[in-house]
């Protein structure tokens, strides 16, 4: 994504279409940890932007056997602010 200091993350996407978990990826960016955050607005990206946070904060991953859970938490206050999930449907 290059140089961004914001938090945001797109649909599950395929081919550049929204689509269902299960059948698309995330572009997720977490870069608020930098120097000042770049006041991002949705317009400025090419596709659709599910959150767009533009504040201090850092990424909590879940990890599990069947599921991956991914949480944005405020630097603040400890208040998560954006959080999805994957499942995992190939369980051996």
């Amino acid at each position: 994504s290059g140089h961004i200091h914001t938090y945001y993350r797109s649909c599950f996407l395929n081919d550049w279409e929204c689509v269902d978990s299960d059948k698309g990826l995330v572009n997720l960016v977490i870069g608020s940890g930098g120097r000042h955050i770049d006041g991002l607005k949705e317009e400025d990206l090419d596709f659709r932007i599910v959150s767009l946070v533009d504040d201090w904060g850092y990424g909590k991953f879940s990890v599990s056997r069947e599921t991956l859970i991914v949480e944005f938490i405020e630097a603040k206050n400890d208040k998560v602010l954006d959080t999805f999930s994957f499942k995992n449907k190939f369980i051996c």
